[in-house]
């Protein structure tokens, strides 16, 4: 597909540096308080650049998981009501027609989310909230299951806020097989390397994508086909053609899930005084102690001795 490709390019970038800040005091709460949680490693399956040499005591990651399972329990529990429908008029509420009908919508919304993975999505966002005190959880519409869940950790997406405060822009980069990506958005939309590599039976290279939700500021207003829908949502791969895009659609409501914990402004697009910024010091004094512990322990089991160096091992 092709478009103008210049205005969503400068947009990203613009994103990138808005971000820049937040990204050393993150990169320290995934070294001390949540290694597994973040990416920050501009490339595809990096497992080996995960640090699991600092963190000689885990309390910091069990707390991070106790406490996204008790807001999963508290506020959407997958095992018991957690939200009533009702209408605006109290009159209404209490007509019984109105009482059944909005029941058995109730039913049909719970039962569409136990089908769903989007108890796995919130589980997730709720512990990048503990650690980093923003989350991000895409949720769209799914011809098997209605809707599905896609969950993002720090470092891996870009968000710039409205007027009103809120969300309304996400970015994000990630990595696709040739395979994958020919899949997911057809052999004529991908770039012309793309296919040769395709062509040449090496599917298992890894491709660079952009992708950028925002509002659309070309819409016309009185249309509703999918290119003047209130949000665009548009893909590129890194380096293809110029003005060449992999899709371009639209939607009627901002998609992404954007909690943050206690921004200190409405024009705050990332927030601090999350749990994992408040145990950050305490996460490094803790690996602290216990390095020095073991260092101790070490040399107790195996004491450093003074001998001549030509003295038997063994004696």
């Amino acid at each position: 597909m092709w478009m103008d490709r210049d205005p969503f390019e400068r947009r990203f970038n613009s994103l990138i540096q808005l971000r820049k800040p937040w990204e050393p005091v993150w990169k320290d709460i995934q070294k001390y308080v949540c290694p597994m949680r973040g990416n920050f490693i501009d490339q595809p399956n990096r497992g080996d650049k995960i640090d699991h040499i600092t963190l000689l005591d885990s309390t910091p990651v069990i707390v991070a998981r106790t406490l996204a399972a008790g807001m999963l329990s508290g506020l959407t529990s997958p095992s018991r009501p957690w939200f009533h429908l009702g209408v605006s008029d109290p009159d209404l509420n209490d007509y019984q027609p109105v009482k059944v009908w909005l029941e058995d919508v109730e039913e049909i919304l719970y039962s569409i989310f136990s089908k769903s993975n989007i108890y796995s999505g919130l589980h997730n966002i709720y512990e990048e909230l503990a650690n980093y005190g923003v989350g991000a959880l895409g949720v769209f519409e799914d011809f098997d299951r209605v809707v599905s869940s896609k969950w993002y950790t720090c470092g891996e997406y870009y968000f710039a806020v409205g007027p009103d405060g809120l969300i309304n822009t996400f970015g994000r980069t990630f990595f696709l097989s040739v395979e994958n990506l020919i899949k997911r958005f057809g052999k004529e939309n991908v770039s012309l390397s793309t296919r040769n590599l395709y062509d040449n039976h090496k599917v298992d290279e890894w491709i660079k994508v952009y992708h950028l939700i925002e509002p659309n500021d070309n819409r016309i207003a009185n249309k509703y086909d999918s290119e003047n829908l209130p949000y665009r949502s548009v893909y590129w791969e890194d380096g293809s053609e110029k003005d060449k895009v992999l899709r371009y659609k639209g939607y009627h409501e901002f998609p992404v899930l954007g909690p943050r914990w206690g921004p200190r402004s409405i024009t705050e697009i990332y927030a601090q005084g999350a749990p994992g910024h408040l145990a950050l010091g305490d996460s490094k004094g803790l690996q602290k102690l216990q390095f020095d512990y073991y260092k101790g322990l070490d040399k107790i089991v195996d004491p450093p001795v003074q001998v001549p160096a030509d003295m038997d091992n063994d004696i």
